[in-house]
């Protein structure tokens, strides 16, 4: 899903600026990647969320 917003983000750039074409499309694609990067290794969902989902019927 981030990566389809990715592509369809530096895509959006890349045609409302195509003056700056190869550029304009690098900062969505370093700004997702840093986000994907972000999910992927310094996430910390809350304690709440994780209460809510273990299941008593499925064991961890």
């Amino acid at each position: 899903m981030m990566a389809a917003f990715i592509a369809a983000a530096a895509t959006g750039a890349a045609t409302i600026f195509p003056r700056w074409a190869p550029r304009s499309a690098l900062v969505p694609v370093i700004a997702g990647e840093v986000l994907t990067i972000y999910f992927l290794f310094a996430y910390k969902p809350s304690k709440v969320r994780n209460e809510a989902s273990s299941s008593p019927v499925i064991p961890r």
